[in-house]
């Protein structure tokens, strides 16, 4: 009852740089976030597109790259992980979350735990839990002032974006790379 999976790093980056390629090709800007997670920037393009296009890149990176992929659109980044979680977690969904409206980020929200909000760690979920903070839904909930006194002005954006304000910007300008030598 083993499962031994592959550490090959040089091909995880070769499968990743395809991928971002193919975002690149279809959108108008792309974030690269991390080996297997990118952001983006899809303004310009028609609301009523938005499911279609989901779909299209979900089924574009399985077909080339056999690599099945969760496709979140939203008004925040933090929003769009929200999503992604439902993409997981959601089989009905069948990989794609579109939340465009409050009522939907907001379903999700009550049914998310805290925990798996973008940026909260477990230190910090043991704090928001302890002020009675368990679902994200609770978290849109907290005052600003609460949110800054805890953990500063990064609680304070995380709450915006998961009320729809977006707070955290792209960043196309690729970061210096974090490494790990073997």
């Amino acid at each position: 009852q083993v499962n031994i999976f592959s550490s090959n790093y040089a091909l995880y980056g070769e499968i990743s740089a395809r991928i971002m390629a193919t975002l690149q090709s279809e959108t108008p800007a792309v974030e690269v976030y991390s080996i297997d997670e990118g952001f983006c920037d899809l303004s310009g393009i028609a609301r009523e597109e938005l499911p279609k296009l989901a779909a299209h890149l979900r089924d574009k990176i399985w077909k080339e790259q056999r690599i099945p992929m969760g496709v979140s659109i939203a008004p925040t980044k933090t929003l769009a992980k929200l999503g992604q979680y439902a993409t997981k977690k959601i089989p009905k969904i069948k990989g794609v979350c579109i939340l465009e409206r409050a009522d939907q980020w907001q379903w999700l929200a009550m049914r998310t735990p805290v925990s798996e909000v973008w940026g909260v760690g477990k230190k910090l979920t043991a704090k928001l839990n302890d002020i009675g903070v368990t679902t994200a839904m609770d978290l849109t909930r907290l005052p600003l002032d609460n949110a800054r006194s805890l953990v500063g002005v990064t609680l304070v954006r995380t709450v915006k974006e998961l009320n729809g304000c977006p707070c955290i910007d792209m960043e196309f300008a690729p970061q210096d790379k974090q490494q790990i030598v073997c």
